[in-house]
């Protein structure tokens, strides 16, 4: 019994070190999903509107294209990066769909991007909003 308790211990320690552990990416790839940190953060607070951050995650996603193609040790990281960066590219889409026509943006389109922000801060070590 004491060692199946010490196993699940373990094994309960093995996976805490594993999600807070942030992927090898590549340095483009980590740069790219940075820069959608910087755009998601200045609409977020104020400084873009929502039709000017859509503008600059869609330019964004254009050069997505150049990235180089990661190392196997990078892949997973990199591919991560991609995928929450498009995420978040959907969350302003979103927003910009439901807001065309009304005024103002409702909590819920306010909250969706500020999640697709957070999961893409927590994949590159930074902090959450």
């Amino acid at each position: 019994m004491k060692k199946l308790i010490v196993l699940l211990l373990a094994v309960v320690l093995l996976l805490t070190a594993c999600s807070s552990t942030k992927f090898p990416m590549t340095s483009q790839h980590e740069k790219y999903g940075r820069k959608a940190l910087e755009i998601a953060d200045a609409y977020l607070d104020f400084d873009l509107t929502l039709d000017e951050a859509k503008e600059k995650i869609d330019d964004l996603r254009k050069s997505e294209a150049s990235l180089p193609d990661p190392g196997e040790d990078e892949e997973i990281g990199s591919l991560s990066v991609k995928t929450h960066v498009s995420s978040l590219q959907s969350a302003f889409f979103s927003a910009a769909l439901r807001a065309d026509g009304l005024k103002g943006l409702a909590s819920e389109e306010s909250a969706d991007i500020l999640k697709a922000r957070n999961d893409l801060a927590e994949l590159l070590g930074e902090k959450t909003r």
